[in-house]
């Protein structure tokens, strides 16, 4: 049988200037910065010798400017033990980062991709579609290692993933529906994190309970796409969130957790109550319709809460 393991999927990309380390999230199917002891989210591939220590990453970059003789970089093969045991120094400074993690996938690559002949390489090989610029090159490699690592160390399901939901319209002859997407775990859409918001228009005239279909789609970056389309018409409209946009941090997502399991049972009343008012709300809706068919004619008819 594979082995499995029971903590986090972690990527780390040893760089030649910078070098990085990501943490695959199961439960918000993305990957995450592992910030350094400075709060950076890459840290310099830099070694430093003085009297009487040995500086790795920031600290060594810092004080390259006075003590030049003895602060080597991957990239210089100066030193006289190897480059090799330079980047042994660097690969224990982001363990340490990464510390209590057991999933290690390493590479040597990324920044490249800022080369224009690079790019245009790529983009010829890829039959001249369009090259996504919304990752950094110094993040790029580690997100793609964590990625990897949850796979074979099975801690994530089915990623990239596609899923699709039915939604409808609440009003007769609705034109347009706005679509607000959130990241948390409480019932009510105030207490989560809204990441972004787009309308859909152009819905054709109908009664209420149209269907719209919206459909998330997730890639192996953590790129989540959110469209909306109606389907006899096929308006169509989306929006992309990357980690850049309005994402939480992870104590952000850590305190969002607790307080979904300090208020479970707020919660559970507030969604019970909101079940019970969209039902009576149909009913009220279907048995004003029927009255209306036979015509018979009703001023108002109003739900109190």
């Amino acid at each position: 049988m594979p082995r499995k393991f029971k903590g986090l999927a972690v990527g780390i990309d040893l760089g030649t200037t910078y070098s990085c380390v990501t943490v695959w999230k199961d439960k918000k199917s993305r990957v995450e910065i592992i910030h350094n002891d400075q709060g950076n989210r890459t840290t310099p591939s830099c070694v430093a010798f003085t009297d009487h220590q040995r500086l790795i990453g920031d600290a060594a970059k810092h004080q390259a400017a006075f003590n030049p003789t003895n602060t080597f970089f991957v990239i210089v093969i100066t030193y006289k033990g190897s480059p090799e045991e330079i980047s042994s120094m660097i690969l224990t400074k982001m363990r340490e980062i990464a510390e209590e993690r057991n999933i290690f996938i390493f590479d040597l690559g990324g920044g490249s991709s800022r080369i224009p002949k690079v790019q245009k390489l790529l983009q010829k090989f890829f039959d001249g579609k369009e090259l996504c610029n919304s990752i950094s090159p110094d993040e790029a490699v580690a997100n793609g290692a964590a990625v990897q690592a949850a796979l074979l160390s099975k801690g994530m399901k089915n990623v990239p993933d596609m899923k699709t939901a039915q939604f409808y319209t609440d009003k007769d002859n609705q034109y347009s529906v706005l679509e607000q997407v959130y990241e948390g775990e409480r019932s009510k859409a105030s207490d989560n994190n809204l990441l972004g918001k787009f309308t859909l228009s152009g819905i054709p005239p109908a009664p209420r309970g149209h269907p719209i279909t919206v459909c998330f789609d997730i890639d192996f970056n953590g790129i989540l796409c959110v469209s909306a389309k109606e389907n006899t018409t096929g308006n169509r409209n989306q929006i992309t969130i990357t980690d850049d946009k309005g994402r939480m941090s992870s104590g952000e997502i850590a305190r969002l957790v607790r307080e979904a399991e300090e208020y479970r049972a707020e919660d559970m009343k507030f969604l019970e109550k909101a079940e019970a008012i969209n039902a009576l709300d149909d009913y009220v809706y279907k048995m004003d319709k029927a009255l209306r068919d036979q015509g018979i004619l009703v001023n108002s008819l109003t739900i109190k809460t």
